[in-house]
């Protein structure tokens, strides 16, 4: 699991990332609010440890840009310990918060069950709905009949909306995928894309050639 440190001070970050390295996840870290977004769209990180305070600017500009753009899960290191600053964060996007100077045990605990809550989270991107634990798949409120496959290949588009996938990782994705090659997957995808065209989701899967797939932002 790859997780993003947005932060301005180095003597937090440095530590930070070293234990989170020691407990085994991938990390990269950026010091600003342009820097934290180039990262975020290079690295398509698991998780994201935001700081407010940033040189450029306040991080609440990063987080609603990355709500409208991801679901990936936002987790605010703050000075601020109001009720009201708590609430407006929430309504901002993330999905959790700390206060500074936060103990890594409890951040890592966090971190967790992020993670763990990842795998049956409802996923969302322009008018698609995705209930992971229900394998159901919604057009605003139409629901999308989808084969195992189908799904599965759908969930993983909108884990990284951005992202572009090729036609090997997509083989791979779920349960028994590996046994397709990659023709194979060229036609679950074009089912997939008819599929949400005919529920009203045109043009939501993009092909790019030579390449793979990805969703049009």
């Amino acid at each position: 699991m790859h997780v993003l440190i947005v932060g301005d001070d180095p003597d937090p970050v440095h530590p930070m990332k070293l234990d989170l390295k020691n407990a085994d996840y991938q990390v990269s870290s950026a010091q600003s609010v342009m820097r934290g977004l180039m990262t975020f769209r290079k690295t398509h990180p698991d998780l994201i440890l935001l700081d407010l305070e940033l040189p450029d600017g306040d991080g609440r500009q990063l987080l609603r840009w990355i709500r409208q753009h991801s679901s990936v899960p936002v987790i605010v290191l703050t000075a601020c310990d109001t009720v009201v600053d708590k609430v407006e964060l929430l309504n901002l996007g993330a999905d959790d918060y700390l206060t500074k100077p936060c103990h890594i045990q409890e951040l890592l605990a966090r971190i967790a069950v992020h993670f763990r809550a990842a795998q049956v989270e409802t996923l969302r991107f322009r008018e698609l709905t995705v209930q992971q634990d229900r394998r159901l798949a919604l057009i605003r409120t139409r629901e999308v009949a989808l084969s195992p496959r189908e799904f599965d290949y759908l969930v993983h588009l909108m884990r990284r909306p951005e992202q572009i996938y090729s036609r090997l990782e997509l083989r791979n994705v779920g349960q028994g995928q590996n046994t397709d090659n990659e023709s194979v997957v060229d036609v679950h995808v074009a089912n997939l894309r008819s599929k949400l065209g005919a529920a009203g989701a045109y043009g939501m899967i993009r092909t790019v050639r030579g390449v793979g797939y990805t969703l049009r932002t």
